[in-house]
């Protein structure tokens, strides 16, 4: 593609008296072609300019954009917390639109404490800017992140000792995973 630009724009300056003499040598032929091309500005500076247009749609693995050192990856890769099912089965009823995911819930629940947000809409803002949040709480770029008042209302359906209870158990898998993770 580049040679046939190319060769379109000799073969235009062949044509004209000014810029070619088949006369004269190789060497002032390739510096005519570059003087045209500066004054009629085709010619680029090699100076990088980043420019941005947001794509439609990005192949993007979260994974790969998180640091291997960084905490939340870490919570991700070695924190289980699948006993939350079991222990908040019985608030939810059986029938009508899905709920929060509890494991989820009790991550930003985790999240608010860690990071010492004081609210819950702060804390969503707060996530939804953060890749590596958006990591830990297994969903994709491309997926809005629950609504803060869906976060109160999750609250709500849970015991004050269930959640309390529940964030201890969370806080001495921590503990256990840091200990773990300091003999290594």
């Amino acid at each position: 593609m580049i040679q046939t630009g190319v060769v379109s724009i000799m073969s235009g300056i062949r044509n004209q008296d000014n810029f070619y003499n088949q006369d004269k040598n190789n060497s002032i032929f390739h510096f005519n072609i570059f003087v045209y091309l500066w004054q009629s500005h085709k010619y680029e500076i090699m100076q990088g300019k980043k420019h941005y247009e947001e794509k439609l749609f990005t192949q993007v693995h979260l994974s790969r954009r998180i640091p291997k050192d960084n905490f939340y990856r870490k919570l991700k890769r070695g924190l289980n917390l699948k006993f939350i099912y079991k222990l908040t089965k019985d608030y939810y009823g059986k029938g009508g639109k899905h709920s929060l995911d509890p494991v989820v819930f009790f991550k930003l629940c985790l999240i608010k404490q860690h990071e010492n947000i004081t609210s819950d809409k702060k804390l969503m803002e707060f996530c939804n800017i953060r890749l590596d949040i958006i990591y830990f709480l297994d969903y994709n770029l491309d997926e809005k992140l629950p609504h803060y008042n869906t976060i109160y209302r999750t609250r709500r359906h849970f015991p004050d000792e269930l959640h309390q209870s529940i964030m201890e158990k969370i806080q001495e898998k921590i503990e256990k995973l840091n200990e773990d993770q300091a003999v290594k």
